[in-house]
């Protein structure tokens, strides 16, 4: 059962970019607080991330993370024509740090029933392309001062080149499996969220049964 298919196709339209997402002044504190986080991050960690290390992240950037989170979802809600929910990780969102010479393999974002994030070489997971596909990955890109670094979908196929301060969101299902290229030049900084269809809230519970 493929819910984002059923309602809105698999089609390439479906991957959203929104420019200018965040405020001057809200831009600036994440890419600061990314900046300050990078200079003392260990230099054998290719993908720096929050949930996976546990920074402590300042009040204020907590709090802007809640109204963030709110205009994802008005945002994803407008530009699908669907109503969107808060997803499994409910409220703060997650930063990604790919150094130089970071790749992340062709994956999707299926998180339901404890898959958890998904790590290279994905395909370990049983039935990782059968999951639930209700969910909408968002991903806020913070800086592009590199070259490479691009979201590519292998099976579309296509490709995009993020353009700092953009949110991008696509399906995390099956249909949209994505990775990301290599930076060259400069660590490449995202700010990521989860997000799921209001109709299909209780898909979860029977799905997998």
């Amino acid at each position: 059962m493929n819910n984002f298919v059923d309602v809105l196709g698999s089609g390439i339209d479906n991957i959203k970019v929104k420019y200018n997402f965040l405020t001057e002044e809200e831009h600036l504190f994440v890419l600061n607080f990314l900046n300050n986080i990078n200079k003392n991050k260990p230099a054998d960690i290719m993908h720096y991330r929050s949930y996976d290390l546990g920074f402590d992240m300042p009040i204020d950037l907590i709090e802007m993370s809640f109204k963030i989170k709110k205009r994802i979802i008005n945002t994803a809600s407008e530009m699908y024509g669907r109503e969107f929910v808060e997803g499994p990780r409910p409220n703060l969102l997650s930063f990604t740090i790919h150094s130089i010479g970071s790749s992340s393999d062709p994956h999707t974002d299926i998180l339901e029933n404890g898959l958890g994030p998904q790590k290279s070489g994905s395909q370990e997971f049983v039935g990782w392309r059968d999951g639930w596909d209700g969910y909408l990955a968002c991903n806020i890109y913070i800086n592009d001062n590199y070259d490479g670094g691009q979201v590519y979908f292998p099976e579309i196929p296509y490709e995009i080149k993020p353009v700092a301060n953009s949110l991008i969101m696509w399906a995390g299902n099956k249909n949209y499996i994505h990775g990301v290229k290599d930076p060259l030049t400069a660590d490449r900084y995202t700010w990521t969220t989860w997000i799921k269809f209001k109709d299909f809230e209780n898909t979860t519970k029977t799905l997998h049964q």
